[in-house]
């Protein structure tokens, strides 16, 4: 019986290295199929969980309940300021807008109820096409006043004329509105002192701190100046005091 010939090493090592090259590129290939198709396949749904535990009721509390609770704590201090900003009422604060013009009613010569048939020195409007003397507030408190007035000499009851002089002692002569003038929350708070045009000179307007808008006697030089007309038109001042009668 022929003896079979053993192979040389090196033989035997290129036959593992054929059989290792075809089979473990293989081999990885397989396991790579398997891993994707493993994670791309989801198993069927879980059964639910158990019910979790019931939260807390909430406060069985009306809103005016909780109002009710607020108010003991509410004020200077607390942090909580419900019925006011920062302690003001909100007729405290200026709103959006200003006030439409007011018409000023002007004196009219009347002797404040007197049973006297006499009138002083008194003040009409000029008229039209001229402004009509009026007044208004605007949002910051500031009172503009318009208007072209005009003086007028009085009546005596013994007949006669009532002269417009200037009289200091006869205060009717020289205030231009009524007592009812300028209503409370459009007063300054001290006398403001103005210049305006009268009979086209220079002339001086006083408004006083109990709202009083009068003329002063010494400006113009003479009354007959007022008696042509003497302008409001620019006026303007603070209404004081803050926070009362609508003044912001």
């Amino acid at each position: 019986m022929p003896r079979i010939k053993r192979p040389s090493a090196p033989l035997v090592i290129s036959i593992m290295a054929l059989i290792a090259a075809i089979v473990v590129p293989a081999y990885a290939l397989n396991k790579q199929v398997i891993v994707h198709t493993a994670k791309s396949k989801r198993g069927p749904q879980g059964p639910p969980g158990p019910q979790g535990i019931p939260g807390q009721n909430g406060s069985p509390d009306t809103g005016s309940q909780i109002l009710g609770k607020l108010a003991p704590v509410d004020g200077s201090g607390s942090g909580l300021d419900a019925d006011s900003l920062d302690g003001h009422d909100s007729a405290d604060f200026a709103g959006a807008g200003s006030d439409g013009w007011t018409e000023l009613r002007l004196n009219d010569g009347s002797r404040q109820g007197l049973d006297l048939a006499e009138t002083t020195c008194y003040w009409r409007k000029y008229g039209g096409p001229y402004t009509t003397p009026a007044y208004f507030r605007d949002s910051a408190g500031i009172v503009h006043l318009k208007g072209i007035v005009v003086a007028h000499d009085g009546t005596l009851a013994a007949g006669g004329t009532a002269a417009c002089n200037g009289d200091y002692q006869t205060p009717f002569n020289i205030r231009i509105n009524s007592y009812s003038g300028l209503n409370l929350g459009y007063w300054p708070g001290e006398t403001s002192v103005f210049p305006v045009l009268s009979g086209n000179a220079l002339g001086r307007i006083d408004i006083t701190q109990d709202g009083s808008v009068q003329i002063d006697p010494n400006f113009p030089g003479s009354w007959a100046n007022a008696k042509t007309f003497v302008s409001l038109d620019g006026i303007s001042y603070r209404c004081a005091p803050s926070g009362q009668d609508g003044c912001p």
